[in-house]
């Protein structure tokens, strides 16, 4: 049911998406996924500009009638933020977006700007994002965590988050996201 897609952006991704961030010490489920979302409790909106990318239209998903995942993750060393979500759209797309910034920390509120890419800007906040196993590490890319929460044992527990990604660069349509997990 929540499995990465083949053909995702970087094979990075299959082999490197390993650990919540904070604690180390906290394991999760032996799936490999964090415990599943509590119902009505998750919003992910994406409008997108003519000719953005990789997700080239405007939809919406919400918990539970959507199956999705809203949580921390290591890639290449660097924390993130994931949204996976599982459930089709109308087009029969499932979208991946992934917010880093560029060090081993977990993400904390407030704006994050720029490029990452593992192999060009790996020190640099950024977003990746797949369709379908297609997908963009953005190189103009900006994203704000409003607000964000973590339990005792160091789960994400709350996230209001906004996102404006251009994969192909500055100038480029745009795709923006919100994202609201237990706000």
């Amino acid at each position: 049911m929540h499995s990465l897609r083949n053909g995702l952006v970087a094979a990075t991704l299959t082999t490197a998406l390993i650990g919540v961030t904070a604690p180390a010490a906290v394991a999760e489920p032996s799936s490999g996924y964090p415990a599943p979302i509590p119902p009505g409790t998750a919003v992910v909106r994406v409008v997108t500009e003519d000719g953005a990318g990789p997700i080239d239209h405007s939809a919406r998903w919400d918990f539970p009638a959507d199956d999705m995942l809203i949580h921390d993750r290591l890639l290449d060393g660097k924390a993130s933020i994931v949204v996976d979500i599982s459930t089709a759209d109308a087009r029969g797309n499932q979208p991946w977006i992934q917010l880093f910034n560029g060090k081993d920390k977990p993400l904390r509120e407030g704006t994050y700007r720029g490029g990452y890419n593992p192999e060009t800007a790996p020190g640099e906040p950024g977003v990746l994002v797949a369709e379908n196993g297609i997908g963009c590490y953005g190189k103009a890319t900006s994203f704000t965590i409003g607000r964000i929460a973590r339990d005792s044992a160091g789960s994400l527990s709350r996230l209001e988050a906004a996102v404006v990604y251009r994969c192909e660069g500055k100038g480029a349509p745009a795709m923006r996201a919100t994202i609201s997990y237990r706000s």
